[in-house]
């Protein structure tokens, strides 16, 4: 089984000038690429306004391969929520095909920074992971599940990420895929690999070098990851940093079905 999955996020349409190129050359990229699946996760607009979602929307329509999209802390600004749904589409999806099923679920909370799923959700993670065996489980959320290096102080978390971890671990999911603090970065927390993508529009990329997004290609039981700068090259995990001392290795094993 080989399946190719790209993971971008933090779009950020309008916190500068030359966001929207970036993202036009993002979609272009990706239609190069033609992978199994795109799995966006979150903030499209920087203000969550009617008038960026309609815009992102026309931009994202040129893309032609399966795509998956969830809104960030951002979209959910200013009633940005409603928009996104009447705009976009839902702000939860489950997607599956013949060798994935992915749960992609909103984290943001209308007008705060901090993520949240919810308890009232959790039977829906737990129906879904539970009742695929047999395919590689993809989780995927705007916030970042566990703290990312070379960000900052630690900041606007998945509020429940603890119950939510534990319930991705007991269900079995391969893959998780977050986004939210710009900086490409990868875990692997027991059997399960957490990959963080960075930003394709904000200039707020912190200790990475430039805007990322993640390719990911799955082989049998591997998953290598690695990042391409948006316009530029492709690079491994330790050419992508301030800090040269960084030896982040990829492909990595998981247990898939």
């Amino acid at each position: 089984m080989e399946y190719f999955l790209i993971h971008a996020s933090d779009l950020h349409l309008y916190e500068a000038w030359e966001s929207r190129s970036k993202i036009e050359q993002l979609v272009s990229e990706v239609n190069d690429y033609c992978p199994n699946l795109l799995v966006i996760t979150g903030d499209l607009t920087h203000n969550g306004l009617e008038q960026e979602m309609m815009e992102i929307k026309e931009i994202l329509a040129k893309i032609m391969c399966p795509t998956i999209i969830i809104p960030g802390n951002h979209d959910a600004k200013s009633w940005g929520w409603k928009f996104f749904e009447e705009i976009i589409g839902p702000r939860s999806i489950k997607y599956e095909d013949k060798h994935v099923v992915l749960l992609a679920m909103d984290s943001s909370t209308p007008d705060l920074a901090e993520g949240h799923i919810g308890r009232e959700n959790y039977p829906l993670i737990e129906e879904t992971f539970s009742n695929s065996d047999g395919k590689i489980k993809i989780f995927a959320l705007h916030h970042h599940l566990v703290p990312v290096p070379q960000t900052g102080r630690e900041k606007a978390v998945l509020t429940d990420s603890g119950d939510v971890l534990e319930i991705l671990m007991r269900t079995g999911v391969n893959l998780s895929l977050c986004g939210h603090r710009h900086v490409p970065w990868v875990w692997q927390l027991e059997k399960m690999v957490i990959n963080h993508t960075g930003s394709i529009g904000s200039l707020r990329v912190r200790g990475a070098r430039e805007n990322y997004y993640s390719l990911l290609e799955l082989k049998d039981q591997e998953i290598n990851i690695s990042l391409k700068a948006v316009g530029g090259k492709e690079k491994a995990f330790k050419e992508a940093f301030f800090n040269k001392t960084l030896k982040k290795s990829c492909p990595i094993k998981i247990y898939t079905p």
